[in-house]
């Protein structure tokens, strides 16, 4: 007898256990998506009153370019380049994925075989 209790508890707690973490993890990606948006308003505000960096075009766009805003990440990842060229090499294919989603394609071929050339040196 006290063993089916205990089994039963045991059983009872474990499904409770279940049930909270899908409700946490659902809540926990809800939240991620709207964190985006405000890095991309926020970021954006501060980079058209003149402050860039490095790090905040390649997180500008990076966000454009996974919320499948090509067009925002085309220009965000042109201003990054302009700065410098000096980082990882998945950044010229984002990059020319970007400026085919505009129009540029010479740019874009240009940029795809940058990527293909430095991914066989790494």
């Amino acid at each position: 007898m006290k063993n089916n209790i205990l089994a039963f508890i045991l059983i009872l707690c474990a499904i409770s256990h279940a049930i909270h973490s899908q409700i946490t993890s659902e809540y926990n990606t809800n939240q991620n998506s709207y964190e985006n948006i405000d890095i991309i308003k926020t970021y954006g505000r501060v980079s058209d009153k003149g402050y860039v960096s490095i790090d905040m075009l390649k997180k500008l766009g990076n966000a454009s370019f996974f919320n499948s805003n090509l067009v925002d990440a085309a220009k965000w990842y042109d201003k990054l380049f302009s700065l410098t060229t000096d980082f990882e090499t998945v950044y010229y294919y984002r990059y020319a994925q970007s400026l085919k989603a505009v129009g540029n394609t010479l740019k874009a071929e240009k940029m795809m075989s940058i990527f293909i050339e430095k991914s066989k040196i790494n």
